[in-house]
């Protein structure tokens, strides 16, 4: 290993991805994970026992880009989880108006509405892909079935 270090190849690789780690990334600050070690699912699987219902895709996010001391992370994450508050908050206003008028009571989100309004929140990449929802995201078009999770499934 030692020896793998002593090329002058290795140096330079090593530089330039460092630098490429640490980039401003057009003003949104070097990327850091916070979630650990742990996969998106495994985090979600966690919290369903937690909250004794499936969690929406934003509780996931926030739980899995959220440091220690309680903050969110900087840059890409902050923007989204600003515009998935507000546009959360926006559709409840509404949803209250609209109840109001008809004399209902107050309702919540369904789990798919909440899943929709963060989707709708977030970045996607050049192929699709959505940011902050890491191994989610093959599960999304889906319906969030996981393997094993179809009735047809049977145990051995």
């Amino acid at each position: 290993m030692c020896n793998y270090w002593d090329i002058e190849e290795a140096r330079t690789k090593s530089a330039t991805t460092l630098s490429v780690r640490m980039s401003d990334r057009n003003g949104l600050g070097p990327h850091k994970h916070v979630s650990g070690p742990k996969s998106y699912i495994q985090v979600e699987q966690e919290m369903e026992v937690k909250l004794g219902r499936p969690p929406a895709i934003g509780e996931v996010f926030i739980r899995t880009h959220t440091k220690k001391m309680g903050l969110l992370s900087i840059g890409k994450t902050q923007k989204v989880h600003e515009v998935y508050k507000t546009n959360k908050e926006d559709k409840l206003a509404t949803l209250e108006n609209d109840e109001s008028s008809n004399g209902t009571s107050r309702r919540e989100l369904s789990h798919e509405e909440d899943d929709e309004l963060f989707l709708q929140s977030t970045f996607t990449n050049e192929r699709g892909k959505f940011f902050g929802v890491g191994s989610l995201g093959s599960y999304i078009n889906e319906k969030r079935k996981y393997p094993g999770s179809s009735s047809s499934f049977t145990s051995l």
